[in-house]
């Protein structure tokens, strides 16, 4: 049962999208992310530095041609991958349980980790309604706090 919700809410965190005839498939998102690289399907989690750089340069183009054609839908869904490609860019040990971080993209929500798992971080945002979520870390900054 848990399982099953914890892929619900990731699918619809990550694939919350009308279905239309240019719409990605859901299976794109689960598992790490799939990509097609030289004809072959990989995972994110399988994929070099290099390959996911490769892979980033090219959502970020299909991004910017949606972005023009007013594809609304579409750029939110090629944002949500290259956020999760960046994610398998960065080192989880770098994230720590109990650390608050500034949600990119979402200047003044900061998000405290409970654990990790994978590139996911689990936790609740400060100002939320604390329900628990997972963010791919590649979302998370250290805050610039000012100093006292």
């Amino acid at each position: 049962k848990l399982k099953k919700d914890v892929r619900d809410f990731v699918e619809k965190y990550f694939l919350d999208t009308p279905e239309g005839p240019k719409s990605l498939d859901k299976s794109t998102f689960l598992e790490g992310g799939l990509s097609m690289i030289k004809g072959e399907q990989k995972r994110y989690s399988e994929m070099t530095k290099e390959e996911l750089q490769q892979e980033i340069a090219m959502l970020t183009e299909k991004a910017r041609k949606a972005e023009q054609m007013g594809m609304v839908n579409e750029y939110a869904v090629y944002e949500r991958k290259i956020a999760m490609a960046k994610a398998y860019m960065l080192n989880p040990a770098d994230f720590h349980p109990g650390e608050i971080y500034e949600i990119e993209g979402a200047p003044g929500e900061y998000f405290k980790v409970r654990y990790l798992k994978g590139v996911f971080a689990w936790g609740w945002r400060l100002k939320g309604n604390g329900e628990e979520e997972a963010l791919p870390i590649s979302l998370l900054r250290k805050p610039n706090l000012p100093q006292s």
